[in-house]
């Protein structure tokens, strides 16, 4: 078994633990429960939420530090009305075509959605929430590599922005680049210590490639800078978890 030293994190070439393979995007706090299988783990990512600033998200998730004003009085048809109606007067408006691709987005369509995120980026290509949210729908839509190039620019005008380098290390870690991964995941705890979802993350990261020790320290902080959260409910699913699959490994003959 070869190991390939990647700044302080060792990654041993073996095989990985799976990941279930249903994984998506919540647009509210990028929570994707976590299960166990038959004698197999399944540590889902979790993905920042998007930057839906019409859809009751949080205002500044992925991509620029701040966002739009969320709108959470407006139903999805209303707003697709509103919006519609300033594209039918102003069809070169930027942030009415970004507004729209979110409307998309919460249909499901993912195909508009894109293209109402590229519109607006060919009028304003430093339209940061917009580029974003491309990632994010590329990445659903399983086109890892795109969305990997769109988080880079987003972190290119916005270097600080925890939650862009969490989200880029979520793309990064499904597309198999475990410790570019982990990199972008403590680039974002670096920035912001307490944020739940870079913890949760790199708790996943260290338990896919067997490192449970330091997954509990870092689904105990998430635990314990944001309890009483959908996060922090998936990060005790997997403490119980471990501990209890450790408890039935030391009753077990021969251990």
């Amino acid at each position: 078994m070869c190991r390939k030293k990647h700044g302080n994190f060792q990654v041993f070439r073996r095989k990985r633990v799976d990941i279930v393979s249903d994984w998506r995007i919540s647009r509210e706090d990028g929570v994707l429960k976590g299960v166990i299988a038959g004698n197999r783990w399944y540590f889902p990512v979790i993905l920042v939420a998007l930057m839906l600033g019409s859809c009751g998200c949080s205002g500044a998730a992925r991509g620029a530090k701040s966002g739009p004003a969320a709108e959470p009085q407006l139903t999805l048809e209303q707003r697709m009305i509103k919006y519609q109606d300033t594209l039918r007067e102003k069809p070169e408006n930027v942030e009415a075509l970004y507004q729209m691709g979110n409307v998309y987005f919460d249909m499901g369509d993912f195909t508009e959605a894109i293209q109402h995120y590229q519109r607006a980026l060919q009028r304003d290509p430093e339209h940061l929430p917009a580029r974003a949210n491309l990632g994010g729908v590329l990445q659903e839509m399983g086109e890892l590599e795109d969305a990997i190039a769109e988080y880079r620019k987003v972190l290119e005008k916005s270097p600080e922005d925890a939650r862009a380098h969490s989200n880029l290390g979520n793309a990064l870690y499904v597309n198999g680049q475990v410790a570019d991964a982990v990199d972008e995941f403590r680039g974002a705890l670096e920035i912001d210590p307490d944020n739940p979802h870079a913890h949760y993350n790199l708790g996943v990261a260290f338990a896919d490639e067997g490192y449970y020790d330091e997954a509990l320290v870092e689904w105990r902080k998430v635990v314990e800078v944001l309890p009483e959260s959908d996060v922090a409910d998936a990060a005790e699913r997997n403490i119980e978890g471990i501990e209890r699959a450790r408890q039935t490994y030391r009753k077990s003959p021969g251990s």
